[in-house]
């Protein structure tokens, strides 16, 4: 009876069953846990991608608003007939000050093409 009695206390509390009982459960929470976690980073990946398409497209559209106001500086300052013109008073055009305009100093500066200061 002593060799038995040795003998069960060598084996673990409870039935291999209830042992596999309780590793199964513990596994199944593991895992509904990791479960949670995955949909949680994945919702915040998506929530980022999404940021990050926003931005990217805010940036496309401020990008196109630049190039149009560059464009349109670009075509006023080359084709805009009043710059670089004396086409006289009426039409309010200017030219480069000629030097009797500038007053000895040649500063390029530009005038009215209806100025004359001598």
């Amino acid at each position: 009876m002593a060799a038995e009695h040795e003998h069960q206390d060598e084996l673990p509390q409870g039935s291999p069953i209830d042992h596999q009982e309780a590793s199964t459960s513990e596994a199944i929470s593991q895992i509904t846990n990791l479960t949670r976690l995955v949909k949680e980073l994945t919702k915040k990946h998506n929530d980022q991608q999404s940021h990050m398409e926003n931005i990217i497209a805010e940036n496309q559209i401020l990008k196109n608003q630049l190039m149009a106001i560059n464009s349109q500086a670009a075509y006023s300052y080359y084709y805009n007939p009043y710059v670089g013109y004396s086409s006289g008073a009426s039409a309010g055009g200017w030219r480069p000050a000629t030097s009797h305009e500038q007053r000895g100093a040649n500063d390029g500066t530009w005038r009215p093409a209806t100025s004359y200061n001598p």
